[in-house]
């Protein structure tokens, strides 16, 4: 009972929050592997999907919060014999984004990430390990806006966690490069900018 009261409290409240707030999708694809002392463990490519919600600080700061699942095919090498695995990850991210001139975006924050899936068993100095499936990284990027709504990205993302045990490499933290699209689907604006009159300075959009 007190599950399904939170589904229903959660689903009679989103319509509320999204009503009262910008809102848009992100669709990214995206290269990422396990390093440690040069060594790659585990790359592969995959495809993420999310949302993400925009909080106006100042004029040209934002806050932007973002929530998503990825879909990687990693390379796993089992004593000489390449083999696939699928993975599947949940990730919420928190990023500050400055927009130093328009259309183009700086944004640094961080992520938590925690795998859906169970991790595949790697081979390293014919020892079976098992990487982490919790991690935690710093995230880069700038963003090229096309119009008020469809913006193009990249963005770099560092573990900082020690996710997999490497033997003689030392311990591995993971790597991931994006190339992210957001769409923004519904715009509110702010309140402080509400306020102000319509000859606000130049640039001053629709900021995501």
């Amino acid at each position: 009972m007190p599950l399904t009261r939170t589904l229903l409290l959660c689903t009679t409240m989103l319509p509320v929050l999204c009503a009262a707030q910008s809102f848009g999708l992100l669709a990214g694809i995206e290269r990422q592997d396990l390093y440690a002392a040069g060594k790659r463990f585990a790359p592969g490519n995959g495809l993420s999907l999310g949302c993400f919600m925009p909080f106006w600080l100042q004029d040209r700061w934002v806050l932007r919060v973002e929530a998503g699942v990825s879909f990687q095919r990693l390379d796993i090498n089992e004593e000489e014999n390449l083999s696939y695995y699928t993975r599947v990850s949940a990730h919420t991210a928190v990023l500050g984004r400055f927009y130093a001139n328009i259309p183009f975006c700086f944004s640094i924050g961080g992520e938590l990430s925690q795998d859906l899936t169970a991790p595949p068993l790697l081979r390293i100095d014919r020892q079976a390990v098992q990487p982490a499936r919790t991690d935690v990284a710093l995230l880069g990027g700038l963003a090229y806006r096309f119009n008020e709504q469809c913006e193009l990205g990249v963005r770099y993302a560092q573990g900082i966690l020690n996710t997999l045990d490497a033997g003689d490499y030392g311990m591995a933290h993971s790597r991931r490069f994006t190339i992210l699209f957001s769409y923004l689907l519904h715009y509110r604006k702010p309140n402080f900018l509400q306020q102000r009159s319509r000859y606000a300075q130049p640039g001053a959009g629709k900021r995501y």
